[in-house]
């Protein structure tokens, strides 16, 4: 994986709009030089946009969301975001407007409010459980017996897979990003929560999504194609 010392630049990500080109892009994963994952894919995902990505395991879906997140670089041609080189962006920055949320969310063995939190500085409580009631989770959280100081255990092991996806959704929400990455990210919510995937299209309507997904199957994912 790349790391911000590796970065040669130090451009700072605040892009208009956050539109994303590949350019012929090959890509071959470090241990695997011979196995292209991806083979000259070419595609252009402007502002305001849903791109979804569909198709078998192993047909590189997830490849392109850690390529957009620069957690590898491109083996062949070039991923342009706004104009530029993603090459040539400060990584920190970068991924300071680029949310991720995944089938298994990464959480932490700490609070939920310091979950939802996590990477953001000054945050004040009411904006934590704002995002937490938009992503359907904050009835939940408050009849804990610790509420939002409740911690979560390693990976997130004291709550479900939905709960988790949830608490996932309320960290995209209160980051604000400029370009949203959806890796499975309702997979685990329950036919209540379909109000979370109606609320996706409306609070982020007006910045670039990425879905990936096996079937058109997740309401996230079809209403704007």
């Amino acid at each position: 994986c790349i790391f911000e010392k590796k970065s040669n630049f130090s451009f700072f990500f605040q892009p208009a709009q956050g539109n994303v080109q590949l350019k012929d892009v090959s890509f071959a994963y470090p241990t695997c030089r011979r196995q292209m994952v991806l083979n000259k894919l070419s595609l252009t995902a402007s502002f305001g946009r849903t791109i979804a990505l569909v198709g078998p395991s192993g047909c590189g879906k997830s490849t392109v969301i850690q390529l957009l997140e620069r957690f590898y670089d491109v083996t062949g041609g070039v991923l342009v975001i706004d104009g530029r080189d993603i090459k040539s962006y400060n990584i920190r920055h970068l991924r300071s407007n680029i949310a991720l949320v995944g089938q298994e969310p990464t959480l932490f063995n700490i609070t939920i409010r310091d979950n939802i939190a996590y990477g953001m500085e000054n945050v004040a409580q009411e904006d934590v459980e704002a995002a937490a009631k938009l992503a359907n989770i904050h009835g939940f959280i408050i009849t804990l017996p610790q509420g939002y100081d409740t911690v979560v255990g390693s990976k997130g092991n004291q709550l479900s897979g939905g709960q988790k996806q949830r608490i996932a959704i309320a960290r995209a929400i209160i980051k604000n990003p400029k370009i949203l990455l959806l890796d499975e990210a309702t997979s685990a919510l329950d036919t209540e929560s379909e109000k979370v995937a109606i609320f996706f299209y409306n609070f982020f309507f007006e910045i670039l999504h990425f879905s990936v997904k096996h079937y058109f199957e997740d309401k996230i994912y079809q209403r704007n194609l």
